[in-house]
């Protein structure tokens, strides 16, 4: 961290340091900045063997950007400071937000004028021998009619044109971060960039599918191993023979909750979301946000033995929490996961996640009964969830409708500790007609129900 009157250049400038904007713990920090009267962001390299590496790859991949006369911030100071560490200012862009808040919230049209744009600025950048390593949307700023590119240190530039294979994996690598269901909506703008390179638009749609799924599985191997470690995105705790990890985004009340998970649970099992031998479910509180606490126990001392040399189930339902987020399907955002081993052969694991307002699928299924009408759209949605975890190879293990909960028009999925991302189509076929076989026994009772739901999901999520 930076002392309170900023950070001293070696040519003796200062830049005055503000908020904190990223921290890679001993790695690189990045601070709001005021340098010599223009507003400012300044990268501070801290890796002692890695520092100057980053710092030439970021200084490079500004410069490649200009080269290129693509737009990027102006780098205003790139050397060292008093301390010896290799910095790197540049002018903050007013007015800029990232690319992925300006998605988010715009309508459709917009997010078509938004990939056309973003088609013709990655057929520059592959024009200008620029691939971008970590191509995702929070590397882009869009201000004042302009998409600058970030992010220098992932820029791989080459004299002249990438060839078709290296474009379309990285074009493939950008098309990833949308939700699977806009696939179809990144083939049609694929058409663009296409002509922009002058290639058959038939070849582009062909190979950019196959390229798109590999990307996405890229990605999520990429950022599987960041859980569970001190990251931008995570905070990695331990004490008193517990080791948490905490998403950072919700502040230091979250730590202080951590440290007696317990205290929470109610003394009274009628309170409680869950009271079961293996699992023990209940409310808390962050600052008026609503939690779920899932404390997995050990039943007895020979449970608890199989359990030392397995993954906990805590840690399966944390990481398949944040692989969901990250392939788009909607489950309680995922907040904490702790493991406790005050006795080595009786571990006991949390998970934390947001509340979801809202009902289980079973629950709104027997109140809606009669509305035939109703069930029909809450089944499409049901397909249309299905559907996208069949194309990603996930099985869930345990498909019950009480593990589905209709929020907001939203169907979420819960009870994570099952569920796994196959890398076979033999092992998946399998887990997913055990999957479409638990799913129908949920109607047995309800045949009208059933037939529906067999109806809406077909061929698309049956075997």
């Amino acid at each position: 961290m930076v002392d309170s009157t900023g950070i001293k250049l070696v040519d003796g400038g200062m830049v005055e340091c503000g908020a904190v904007l990223r921290s890679l713990p001993g790695k690189r920090e990045v601070y709001d900045a005021v340098f010599s009267g223009r507003r400012a962001i300044i990268k501070v390299f801290l890796d002692r063997r890695r520092a100057r590496v980053h710092f030439q790859r970021e200084l490079d991949g500004l410069r490649a950007f200009h080269n290129a006369g693509i737009a990027a911030p102006e780098v205003l100071y790139a050397g060292e400071d008093e301390q010896s560490r290799p910095v790197i200012v540049v002018a903050r862009i007013g007015a800029a937000e990232t690319l992925s808040d300006v998605w988010r919230v715009a309508a459709e049209p917009g997010r078509q004028r938004l990939m056309g744009r973003m088609m013709e600025l990655l057929a520059r950048h592959h024009l200008a021998g620029i691939y971008q390593t970590d191509l995702h949307l929070n590397n882009f700023l869009v201000a004042e009619g302009l998409i600058y590119s970030l992010d220098g240190d992932g820029v791989l530039a080459q004299e002249g044109a990438l060839d078709e294979r290296r474009s379309l994996q990285n074009l493939a690598l950008y098309c990833s971060q949308l939700d699977p269901d806009r696939d179809a909506f990144s083939l049609e703008a694929s058409a663009h960039y296409a002509q922009l390179r002058s290639w058959p638009k038939a070849l582009v749609r062909e190979r950019l599918l196959p390229l798109i799924d590999a990307a996405r599985m890229y990605r999520w191997r990429k950022f599987r191993s960041k859980i569970y470690r001190d990251c931008t995105a995570v905070e990695r705790s331990r004490a008193a023979g517990q080791a948490c990890y905490a998403v950072r985004s919700y502040g230091d009340g979250l730590q202080r909750l951590l440290g007696d998970l317990d205290a929470g649970c109610p003394a009274d099992p009628a309170q409680r979301l869950k009271d079961g031998n293996t699992a023990t479910v209940w409310r808390a509180s962050l600052d008026g946000l609503g939690l779920v606490v899932k404390r997995y126990n050990v039943k007895d001392r020979w449970h608890g033995v199989s359990r030392v040399f397995r993954e906990s189930r805590a840690s399966i339902s944390w990481r398949n929490a944040h692989m969901l987020e990250m392939f788009g399907v909607a489950t309680p955002a995922p907040v904490a996961f702790c493991l406790r081993r005050e006795n080595p052969l009786r571990p006991v694991g949390y998970f934390v996640a947001e509340e979801v307002p809202g009902g289980n699928l079973r629950d709104w299924v027997v109140q809606h009964r009669d509305q035939a009408e109703e069930i029909r759209r809450v089944a499409s949605m049901v397909a249309s969830l299905l559907a996208r975890l069949r194309r990603l190879r996930i099985s869930h293990g345990d498909l019950k409708a009480t593990n589905l909960i209709l929020s907001h028009d939203r169907l979420f999925v819960l009870d994570l500790d099952a569920m796994r991302l196959h890398r076979f189509g033999m092992t998946f076929e399998y887990a997913w007609r055990k999957d479409m076989a638990r799913f129908e026994a949920n109607w047995r009772d309800m045949p009208e129900v059933l037939q529906i739901m067999q109806e809406a999901i077909g061929t698309v999520a049956r075997v």
